[in-house]
């Protein structure tokens, strides 16, 4: 075996360029977006902001917790419906 071959390589692919193209212009479109509503609502919309990201938070802790303890090969719908 040849130990080149086991080496990382230098160098991107078509579809490492689009992801981070599409990366940005998600990024851009947040952070404008984000100051465009807190310039019109003024300081609630960022505790508004805040309230959402810990509800997710939590929620994917749970998620994570779930799927700790009973681990499945389905998706997260499962533990919504064992839940439920």
């Amino acid at each position: 075996m040849n130990t080149s071959d086991n080496q990382l390589q230098k160098g991107l692919k078509r579809r490492h360029m689009t992801m981070i193209a599409i990366a940005g212009v998600i990024g851009a479109g947040l952070f404008v977006g984000s100051g465009v509503v807190i310039h019109t609502t003024g300081p609630g919309s960022i505790l508004s902001y805040s309230f959402a990201g810990m509800l997710f938070i939590l929620i994917m802790r749970m998620l994570g917790e779930m799927s700790a303890v009973k681990p499945t090969s389905g998706s997260f719908a499962y533990y919504a419906y064992e839940a439920i």
